[in-house]
């Protein structure tokens, strides 16, 4: 029976590090994985290792791979025995294209050889294999199977392919003086009958997996990721709608690690707020004509539900990739938001067109704009959506850090104006309460500014933030 080992992360392995240094040379950074996912061209997905324990030692298995294009799969294999330890690079060569998914179930039919790493050896280049096919059959007299090489009696047969590798692969970890392992593969004979589970080679020194450990997906890196709340939501059908969308937003945006933590909290915030469901009567936009079932179509979100620009001399914006996750999720609060912000950008304007303040890009206006736009969103549909949304927003924007700080600064404070009133309060009010918290000095804007066009204030190298009561 085949050990399934012990499952985790890197982390999860403390002693690993140690192991590393005694298998590999330290290079000057005084580790031996750096070393040898460094000079010896080599990545260690170090999400997914699994210890062995075995009479021999322990094994420590993990995928590992490199920029370079092969048609195979590797796995590196740390074993310590105790007094020693020793690394190996499992390869395998799969007869046919599999698809890579965590936990999938599958038979690996191919060939497979093993090499000791030794960096005191001369790389020997290119690979050679040589295959011996022998014809089986399973047939017993008391009906319980009995493999044997087949013989003229035997009616139904299958063939065992037993694939030997000499030479390895063309690389400078691998020991070219060390015989490869050998692995035998299944294939269905011309007589019939089924192929054979294939099985690697029984050894005493060595603690092997009967499947090749894979570099799995982002998708599945990402999943695996998830806490076990997030993943039974992941995996409810009744999401899967929204399961789409953020797989959407990963295949537009990638899977970087902020990504991956954007995602969760997103998928957070949908356990705890399920997004609603509407019928062809009863949806949001229905009374401005907009088409039943708009928040599943991104191009139509991006070419109407378009938000105020940052910049007063820009055309208007669409929503970014995370705006549209949220909108086709929130569809009600979407079109709340979208208007609000409208309202926010035209008020400002009207404010430094009459001189009461100044610059509505990165001035005053501008921390009027942002604090009018998330009280208006807190007053409607809380603070804590309003959070998301305009989050959202600044997400990704590449503006200037200063701005950004100036942003999500008096964002902050709308949010705290906006959840002192509800849907009911007229705008004049959220407004007046505004004006009195800028004169106050509770808002941030920047200066000193550049001048252009339409009031848009450009950033110098001598601008820095200032509360507004200065």
């Amino acid at each position: 029976m085949e050990n399934s080992g012990i499952k985790g992360h890197f982390k999860d392995f403390p002693e690993l590090e140690s192991l590393f240094d005694k298998a590999m040379p330290k290079n000057n950074s005084g580790h031996g994985k750096a070393k040898a996912v460094g000079i010896y061209d080599f990545k260690i997905d170090s999400t997914f290792i699994t210890k062995r324990v075995g009479p021999k030692g322990t094994s420590y298995t993990m995928a590992i791979y490199r920029d370079s294009t092969y048609k195979f799969i590797e796995n590196l294999i740390i074993c310590d025995r105790g007094n020693f330890t020793e690394a190996y690079i499992m390869s395998y060569f799969p007869d046919s294209e599999f698809e890579k998914k965590e936990n999938a179930q599958y038979h690996f039919i191919g060939g497979m050889s093993l090499a000791k790493i030794d960096y005191g050896k001369v790389p020997k280049a290119g690979i050679s294999c040589a295959s011996v096919t022998v014809t089986y059959c399973d047939y017993s007299d008391n009906n319980t199977p009995n493999t044997h090489v087949a013989g003229p009696n035997c009616g139904t047969t299958y063939n065992i392919t037993t694939t030997l590798c000499h030479g390895i692969l063309t690389s400078d970890y691998f020991n070219p003086e060390m015989q490869p392992m050998q692995f035998i593969r299944g294939t269905r004979g011309s007589g019939g009958g089924s192929s054979s589970n294939p099985t690697p080679p029984n050894s005493t020194d060595f603690n092997l997996t009967t499947q090749p450990q894979l570099t799995l997906s982002a998708e599945a890196q990402f999943y695996r990721g998830l806490s076990a709340t997030q993943k039974v939501f992941w995996n409810n059908t009744a999401n899967a709608t929204v399961v789409a969308n953020i797989k959407e937003f990963f295949r537009i945006e990638g899977y970087t690690q902020d990504n991956r933590t954007m995602m969760e909290d997103v998928i957070d915030v949908l356990i705890s707020n399920p997004s609603p469901i509407y019928t062809a009567n009863n949806y949001p936009g229905i009374d401005d004509d907009m088409p039943y079932r708009w928040w599943q179509d991104s191009n139509y979100i991006k070419n109407n539900l378009q938000i105020a620009p940052e910049n007063p001399n820009a055309p208007v914006e669409a929503p970014n990739s995370l705006e549209v996750l949220l909108f086709k999720t929130y569809p009600q609060l979407a079109l709340l938001h979208i208007n609000n912000s409208i309202n926010a950008m035209n008020r400002a304007e009207e404010l430094v067109d009459t001189s009461v303040y100044t610059h509505a890009h990165n001035g005053k206006g501008d921390a009027f704009r942002h604090a009018y736009w998330n009280a208006l969103d807190a007053a409607e549909f809380g603070a804590f959506f309003t959070k998301v949304f305009t989050d959202a927003h600044e997400w990704n924007s590449g503006n200037h850090p200063l701005e950004t700080a100036m942003d999500f600064h008096n964002n902050g404070v709308g949010r705290l104006i906006g959840e002192n009133y509800s849907f009911t309060t007229p705008d004049s009010v959220i407004e007046a309460m505004v004006h009195t918290f800028l004169g106050n000095g509770d808002l941030k804007y920047l200066s000193p500014l550049g001048e252009s066009q339409n009031n848009y204030g450009q950033i110098l190298q001598s601008t820095t933030i200032k509360f507004t009561n200065q």
